[in-house]
């Protein structure tokens, strides 16, 4: 019997004939945000060779298979209510970020996500029909590549949203949740908010082990793991095998993906007189069923 392709591998050439606009192009097969991406992004044009290479390169990026090890089975479920997509709307520019809720109406993401003074910072979450306002209730003095790079965002109250606890960062598996890829970025959300559509994107969740608890030039404890990270994910939660915020991603340097670790994040809050909480139980690693 022919051997069974890898779940990514399967959607890459479910993706490609789309991209191409082949008549074997399947869109049942697709992600929502995949036929959402070609339904407003495309149109009627038909992408050069390097085009496809680049889109479905970025699209592979935020396909995520396989099981997520946790002892909470709604956990991919809760990530949904408590990330958001922020977008930060400049003059000639759209910034893309991530971010969570650390309390009903406060989320969390990084400096660099809403960096230079923007026109207008719009929160997106599952939650909300519509975008939220964001207005900033603090922010580090930088965003420094290894120093604190972080900013609070005050929006109106949500119901349903989920509030993350923060937890002291410890070796095993993690998993990453955030928005990345220019695929389902800024230009598309705004092409459809034009005609009302404030649909949130689909949630990516990248899983990894962490690598080490490490300490940037000024001191600022860094965790380096494996869990997949784009453009896009900037301040969205590393989150532990219990469904608990171990630290805020934030950058990327080589093969290697970066968060700033849980202390970081909660002396910044506790600085700023900002609510968040946290999680001081133990965390019993699930346990993952071998391949066959």
């Amino acid at each position: 019997a022919q051997a069974q392709l890898a779940p990514i591998e399967a959607y890459r050439q479910a993706l490609l004939p789309c991209l191409r606009q082949a008549k074997s192009c399947d869109l049942a097969k697709l992600t929502a945000s995949d036929r959402d991406y070609l339904r407003y992004e495309l149109r009627g044009a038909k992408l050069s060779a390097a085009e496809v290479a680049a889109v479905a390169e970025a699209r592979m990026t935020q396909f995520r298979y396989g099981p997520i090890p946790s002892e909470d089975k709604e956990l991919p479920s809760r990530l949904r209510k408590a990330t958001v997509m922020i977008l930060a709307r400049h003059d000639r520019n759209v910034a893309e970020g991530s971010g969570f809720f650390v309390a009903p109406n406060l989320v969390l993401t990084n400096r660099h996500v809403i960096e230079g003074s923007p026109q207008t910072i719009m929160v997106l979450s599952s939650e909300s029909r519509l975008p939220l306002v964001g207005q900033v209730a603090a922010m580090t003095p930088d965003h420094v590549v290894g120093n604190p790079d972080l900013a609070a965002l005050w929006v109106s109250p949500v119901a349903g949203v989920e509030i993350l606890k923060f937890a002291r960062p410890d070796s095993g598996s993690v998993i990453a949740a955030g928005f990345p890829g220019k695929a389902i970025g800024p230009e598309g959300f705004w092409r459809r908010a034009q005609v009302g559509d404030f649909t949130i994107p689909t949630l990516t969740l990248s899983q990894g082990m962490t690598g080490a608890l490490e300490m940037s030039q000024t001191g600022v404890e860094l965790i380096r793991h494996a869990a997949m990270l784009a453009k896009g994910n900037s301040g969205g939660p590393l989150i532990d095998s219990c469904g608990r915020v171990v630290g805020v991603n934030t950058f990327i340097r080589g093969a290697q993906s970066y968060a700033l670790a849980t202390p970081v994040a909660t002396k910044f809050l506790r600085d700023a007189k900002l609510p968040f909480a946290q999680d001081e139980s133990g965390c019993k690693p699930a346990a993952v069923a071998s391949g066959r």
